[in-house]
C-alpha cells in the first residue's frame, strides 16, 4: 500500500468505507436479492402479474385490486394475494402468505419469529400488541409483517406502501 500514490490510497479508502456504510444500512438477510409476494413485488407491470398468478379469480369494487385464491378453497383470506395498481397500472401493493427471495419460498403464514429474524435479520420498527405489525425496510420498499398469537407466528406480509383509505 506504501508504494501506490496518495490520491490511488484515497480513492481506494473512499470506496472501502462506502461499501461499508452500504453494508450496514441494510438489515442482515436483506441486503441480496429481491423479495416478492408469490412472485409479485412493487413495480411490476399488470402483464407481468397475470404471469406470475393468472387471472384475478375475486371480483373486487375497486379494478386497480386484483386478488387471488391460493391457499384453500371457499373465502377469501389472508392466505391469498391482493395486488394493488396505482394509477399507471404498476404494483405499489401486494399482501399475501408466501414471502419469496428470488423465487424461492423464505418464509410462509405460521413461521415463527425467530425463522423470521433468521431470514430477515432485525426489524427496522415494531408496533407492539395484539396483532404485532413488524416493518422491514428493503432498498426503497417497505416489507410490513403481521404476526399474532402466542407464540407469536406470521399472519400475513404485505411488500411495497400500504394502501391509504
Amino acid at each position: 500500500m506504501k508504494n501506490l500514490p496518495a490520491m490511488l490510497r484515497r480513492i481506494l479508502l473512499t470506496l472501502a468505507l462506502l461499501l461499508l456504510a452500504l453494508e450496514l444500512a441494510s438489515p442482515p438477510g436483506l441486503a441480496q436479492g429481491d423479495l416478492s409476494v408469490y412472485g409479485v413485488r412493487p413495480g411490476m407491470s399488470s402483464e407481468q402479474v397475470r404471469k406470475a398468478l393468472g387471472t384475478p379469480q375475486v371480483q373486487q369494487k375497486d379494478p386497480a385490486v386484483w386478488a387471488y385464491r391460493r391457499e384453500r378453497q371457499g373465502v377469501r383470506g389472508q392466505d391469498d394475494p391482493a395486488v394493488h395498481f396505482d394509477p399507471s397500472g404498476r404494483v405499489f401493493f401486494v399482501t399475501g402468505s408466501r414471502l419469496e427471495r428470488e423465487g424461492q419460498q423464505i418464509l410462509r403464514r405460521g413461521s415463527s419469529l425467530p425463522d423470521m429474524e433468521a431470514a430477515l435479520g432485525e426489524p427496522s420498527a415494531s408496533q407492539p400488541g395484539q396483532g404485532k405489525t413488524v416493518l422491514y425496510r428493503y432498498a426503497s420498499a417497505r416489507l410490513t409483517v403481521v404476526v399474532a398469537g402466542n407464540p407469536a407466528r406470521v399472519v400475513v406480509f404485505g411488500l411495497g406502501d400500504e394502501p391509504r383509505p
